[in-house]
């Protein structure tokens, strides 16, 4: 039986610690303190991810059975150390909009509550203004800080490739019982091929432990944990703003959409 290893990665402020609730009932952390690596979070730019390859021997710590989280846009190296690693990988995206928003309070809170410096943002400084104003400079972008969909355009080609398990944010907090079944069904597939038989009571026991931290959401930087937030958060401006740097139609690839008459 090949016993995982997991590697969580998910797009800056779309419920990368809801997901480790969840994850770590299964898998335990590489370090108990700061187990987290990635490539890029607030910028397009990428580091470490040439030269002394030092993300390789991050990747090549996480032993069977262990998992470490982060952010790390899609490159060619990388998904190949990790299929040469046999490092699976969890990926966890959301409603961009929401993303505005909740990164708009993240700049807005960053210094102001908890304890832990390298959970926020690195320079909020640059955003000044009013929360509508700093919606737009996410959206927009503004110095180094790319816009949100620029960032976004580093994590999209995860989504095309097999072997990724992908999961939103709306999915763990509407149906935590279907994103439990299915992270359960993906660690046991991974380590044991997927027509493996498991014991119902021995699925359900755990199942039930996956959802209840999903239920949980226990985390320094989970403010409401919701979704659909936006609606109340985007004026018009803001919303003719989006739509304008939409402009590879992101929302309606992703399924959060139906067309672009959104309002």
């Amino acid at each position: 039986m090949l016993v995982p290893r997991l590697y969580v990665n998910g797009f800056p402020k779309s419920g990368l610690h809801l997901a480790e609730c969840m994850v770590k009932q299964m898998f335990k952390p590489v370090r108990k303190k700061n187990n987290w690596w990635g490539t890029n979070a607030w910028t397009t730019e990428r580091y470490g991810m040439d030269g002394d390859y030092l993300w390789a021997s991050k990747l090549a710590s996480i032993n069977p059975g262990q998992y470490m989280k982060g952010h790390s846009g899609y490159t060619s190296k990388l998904h190949g150390a990790l299929a040469d690693l046999n490092v699976s990988m969890v990926l966890i995206y959301r409603d961009l909009r929401d993303v505005v928003v909740s990164q708009a309070h993240h700049i807005t809170n960053s210094g102001k509550t908890g304890s832990d410096a390298d959970l926020w943002h690195p320079e909020p400084e640059l955003y000044k203004g009013d929360f509508e104003h700093v919606m737009k400079l996410i959206i927009e972008g503004v110095g180094k800080y790319d816009s949100i969909f620029e960032r976004w355009d580093t994590f999209a080609p995860w989504l095309e490739h097999d072997g990724i398990f992908p999961i939103t944010f709306r999915e763990m907090l509407r149906k935590p019982e279907r994103a439990a079944n299915r992270f359960f069904d993906y660690a046991v597939g991974v380590a044991m091929g997927q027509d493996v038989y498991i014991d119902k009571d021995i699925k359900k026991q755990i199942v039930d432990d996956l959802v209840g931290m999903l239920k949980s959401r226990s985390s320094i930087t989970y403010r409401q944990g919701k979704t659909g937030t936006w609606k109340d958060a985007f004026t018009p401006e803001i919303t003719e703003l989006f739509k304008a740097h939409d402009k590879k139609n992101v929302l309606v690839n992703l399924g959060f959409e139906k067309d672009d008459r959104w309002h």
